[in-house]
């Protein structure tokens, strides 16, 4: 056992080292942007949110080939009107792909994200370094590009990474602002500030008003930075932050005043739980502690230094500014912690903009616990390398039995033989392993800023591992790209143009089928049929009885659904009918996904008999009681209500 002195650390920790400082800068801009780029075209398959920003600018490239930059106005998903969020995420594809080739592949669509983790580890460097020292900033960047999130997300096509990394520019531009004492630097940093937070406002509004908002708020007040206001720059600040969503916002609520409904029911009421969409979502005490599950699982494999990262700022400093600046970065992970946590609807991409400030924590706390110089007990780095040597085969176990649990309950066994899964993962575990041993081994010899070196390394090889070998089978969307092939192969174009879809239109069919089929009716003319509020009921109602009349017409329609809704809505329907001694229309089955877990499935139907034999549904014995449970319930809500599902139908036979 070696109790050998610690050696001296390296000379970074002043932060005046220029050319040392500008030669980290350079090495973590080349790492950032060689991890950012890599493979942004391997086969790892869009998710749903990732899919709305790909189609959306895969026709919006479209509409500018046929009608100029008046394309770039109206987002379209699916030729209907698309206004849930504003389009920065689209036009920074539109640019990836006309920068690329023009057209939108899977490197255009996730080339903007990438490009946001060179932004966020150079922001992370920068603002760590100025109050924490360059030693520290170093330890930053490495974890803002060294984390599995930040490494997954990068590679990710929706639109939350790139606008985390915008508001955390535009936050330490402004946070830089506010100390800065010489005249000329002090301009350029509020003004870039504003700029930053305008192009974010492009991203998602109103998103950033919150995110930027509150923290500068919560630092004002209780730090007592009331003088940081008293600046002129703020008023030409605030022309530079409007000037990149302003324009584009008053002209298409011009063109659709029913839009800032929209937005009210996306925001507001996704906020306060009165979104319908909401009522499936967990009510239990633990769902409320999701984003701090989800703080520890994307800073791996730094996550058990997150609780030693929230006391960076109760720790003693010497200097105002860095005490300050520990503060900042303290409350504004915690504001937004807190907002997220108190806001109703709750997705894990939505915590994405509350990981910066986590990573700069991480970045102080992390240099003080690698510093060579810090004392520590030979014993209890023996007894650290000890659990780890153990640990590596307990978690290589757990993971094959994790996996195989998951193999069942997904289904996968209908995709992938169990080998093509578990042997990549088997790679990675034990990469994985060795990267911890080594780590754990360097520690134990006081060589503690290799020992963290040898885990950002590990983290990176895993990485470059998962995302084309084991990412696309746990991310297959199998059951997606199946009904997808079959509505582009099975199907003539005159059928195609026979297709609309049922309520959700998921994006994962649209953008794998490359067609493009309306829903039987657009969202905003159903929430302006409820004058601009959404009634869940209501909208079962409104579209039970538009099935119906299209299914009762001579016009041949074939309607997209998810599975589980046609079930309900068969079931519901031919129960309402029966009572009123109506006979159900004509339904025949066309196609169906075949593969993947149930509510991952879709199902096209009309009021035709396809050129086959129409499939089967694939429902088991035990699923078509739980249906038929579910149905019962929604069927007695329906009847509580004053409209039935089902309308009289006339002497024509229709509604």
């Amino acid at each position: 056992m070696s109790t050998s002195p610690a050696p001296p650390a390296a000379d970074l920790d002043s932060g005046h080292n220029t050319m040392a400082a500008w030669g980290w800068a350079a090495a973590l801009l080349g790492w950032s942007l060689l991890l950012g780029l890599y493979q942004l075209d391997a086969p790892a398959y869009f998710e749903q949110s990732d899919a709305w920003v790909a189609q959306t600018a895969r026709e919006m490239v479209e509409q500018v080939r046929a009608n100029g930059l008046e394309g770039l106005i109206t987002p379209q998903f699916s030729g209907e009107v698309r206004t849930a969020k504003s389009p920065g995420p689209y036009w920074a594809v539109c640019l990836a792909a006309w920068a690329t080739g023009g057209e939108v592949t899977e490197f255009a669509v996730r080339l903007p994200n990438a490009l946001g983790l060179v932004l966020l580890t150079m922001t992370c460097f920068w603002m760590v370094t100025s109050i924490a020292g360059l030693r520290a900033g170093v330890f930053a960047g490495f974890v803002a590009c060294g984390t599995i999130g930040s490494l997954v997300w990068s590679h990710r096509a929706s639109g939350d990474p790139a606008l985390a990394a915008l508001m955390a520019a535009s936050l330490a531009c402004l946070w830089h602002a506010s100390e800065e004492e010489r005249p000329a630097p002090r301009a350029w940093l509020w003004l870039s500030g504003y700029l930053l937070a305008g192009l974010a406002m492009l991203y998602k509004i109103p998103v950033p008003i919150i995110f930027i908002g509150l923290p500068l708020v919560l630092y004002v007040v209780l730090c007592n930075r009331w003088r940081a206001l008293g600046s002129i720059w703020h008023l030409v600040g605030l022309v530079l932050f409007c000037l990149p969503w302003l324009p584009w916002t008053v002209a298409i609520v011009r063109r659709y005043p029913i839009i800032l409904d929209r937005w009210r029911v996306e925001f507001v009421d996704r906020g306060t739980g009165a979104l319908p969409n909401l009522s499936d979502q967990p009510d239990a005490w633990w769902y409320y502690l999701l984003y701090v599950g989800l703080a520890l699982a994307l800073t791996f494999p730094f996550s058990l230094s997150v609780f030693g990262a929230l006391a960076v700022p109760f720790r003693r400093t010497e200097r105002d500014r860095a005490r300050r600046g520990r503060w900042f970065l303290w409350l504004w992970f915690i504001g937004l912690l807190g907002f997220l946590t108190v806001y109703s609807g709750k997705e894990t991409r939505y915590f994405i903009p509350a990981l910066p400030p986590l990573l700069m924590l991480l970045g102080i706390e992390l240099s003080r616990f690698f510093d060579p110089r810090r004392a520590g007990n030979p014993r209890l780095r023996g007894v650290a390398l000890a659990a780890v040597v153990l640990l590596v085969p307990a978690m290589l176990f757990g993971l094959h039995k994790g996996l195989d649990k998951l193999y069942e309950r997904t289904e996968m066994v209908t995709l992938f033989p169990w080998e093509q899964l578990w042997r990549p993962a088997l790679v990675a575990g034990i990469v994985l392993g060795v990267g911890a041993v080594i780590a754990a081994g360097l520690f134990f010899r006081r060589r503690t800023n290799a020992s963290f070196g040898a885990l950002v390394v590990t983290t990176w090889l895993v990485f470059a591992w998962i995302w084309p070998n084991l990412i696309p089978r746990l991310e297959h969307q199998g059951p997606y790209r199946a009904i997808a092939s079959q509505l582009r192969e099975k199907l003539t174009p005159e059928q195609h143009d026979w297709l609309v879809s049922i309520a959700h239109q998921d994006p994962r069919v649209i953008w794998y089928s490359d067609l493009r089929f309306p829903r039987l009716i657009s969202q905003l003319d159903m929430l302006a049929m409820q004058d601009g509020r959404r009634d869940p009921l209501f909208e079962r109602r409104k579209y039970g009885q538009e099935m119906l009349a299209r299914l009762r017409q001579d016009e041949p329609v074939l309607m997209v659904a998810d599975i589980m809704q046609y079930a309900l809505f068969r079931h519901i329907a031919e129960k309402e009918l029966a009572a009123r001694g109506e006979e159900m229309p004509p339904i025949h089955v066309w196609l169906t996904s075949g593969v993947g877990r149930l509510d991952h499935r879709h199902v096209v139907f009309g009021n035709r008999p396809p050129d086959w034999e129409p499939p089967a549904l694939g429902f088991t014995e035990r699923q078509r009681q739980g249906l038929a449970r579910r149905a019962d319930e929604l069927s007695a809500r329906l009847a509580s209500d004053e409209t039935p599902l089902v309308p009289t139908s006339g002497p024509s036979g229709s509604p």
